[in-house]
């Protein structure tokens, strides 16, 4: 629809108080009285501040009618944490900032008390087995409105990534044209913005050395406190969100320290318990002859 008046919203994300002058739109222009819909998701493991700030940034953005986040199901990362921990620790992080301080009329604990779809500003989702999936869904569950895919400017600093856009490579066995009619947004990375691979790597070398375990946790945590207030800021994630966080990977560090050895203790006990029940059966098969 050439000639068209722009969207608002071409004005909003410029600005240097909301996304910043780097911000790119790729794919079709979303003309004025559009209705929006933008898709945001992530692996979120862990949720950090960059991707609060990219939630905020939409949530304020007065033009986007609906905000739906996804937490992918991490097939793609096989070392992933479960998707109900990222999907519990991302609810967990919107509901500390936008539900104690929610800066647009609609309540955004709406959303958090009724997850299902619902006519919140918000919806946190489970992605669907892929992306186009999930822009098909979308294109069903709101077809008056345009989609607009949100994602971060260093998916292009990716090995592989040699597409403009990473819906382009995503096509599968959806046509190319399907993607050309999502308009994209790729929002700026924050200078001095950390990744998730790295607050990982932290948080690992974390509980090595202070030793945490599913059994002391509580305590050392306690014990700890200012330090990781401290070690929250310093890897920009919400002392709230490392907490938790905390727990489930020294759960995770117990099990990889000593589980091992009492499963394999428990799986011989298995294996003596039948051989003892077979001999046991053949002795009673003797007698009964």
């Amino acid at each position: 629809m050439e000639g068209l008046p722009k969207h608002p919203i071409y004005e909003e994300v410029i600005k240097p108080n909301s996304f910043g002058a780097n911000t790119n739109f790729f794919g079709p222009q979303i003309n004025e009285g559009d209705k929006i819909v933008a898709l945001y998701g992530g692996t979120f493991d862990p949720p950090h501040n960059e991707h609060l700030q990219c939630v905020l940034k939409l949530y304020n953005c007065a033009s986007i009618d609906k905000i739906i986040i996804t937490v992918s199901s991490g097939k793609s990362k096989p070392n992933a944490s479960p998707s109900q921990i990222r999907y519990e620790l991302t609810k967990m992080m919107l509901t500390e900032i936008l539900g104690s301080n929610p800066s647009r009329p609609t309540e955004f604990k709406n959303f958090i008390t009724t997850p299902e779809k619902n006519n919140s500003i918000i919806d946190l989702r489970y992605e669907a087995a892929e992306t186009a999936t999930t822009i098909t869904e979308l294109r069903t569950e709101f077809p008056e409105h345009k989609v607009i895919f949100v994602y971060g400017s260093d998916y292009n600093k990716r090995p592989g990534t040699n597409n403009i856009t990473p819906l382009n490579g995503w096509a599968g066995n959806f046509p190319i044209s399907f993607f050309q009619g999502i308009t994209q947004l790729q929002m700026p990375r924050p200078e001095g913005a950390i990744s998730s691979s790295s607050i990982r790597e932290n948080i690992k070398k974390l509980i090595t050395e202070l030793d945490f375990t599913k059994d002391n946790i509580n305590d050392k945590i306690k014990e700890n406190y200012d330090n990781l207030n401290t070690f929250a800021t310093e890897n920009q994630m919400l002392p709230l969100v490392l907490k938790h966080y905390l727990f489930y990977k020294s759960k995770i560090n117990s099990m990889q320290s000593g589980g091992y050895v009492k499963h394999k203790s428990n799986k011989h006990k298995s294996i003596k318990h039948k051989l003892k029940t077979k001999q046991s059966r053949k002795s009673r098969t003797h007698k009964s002859f």
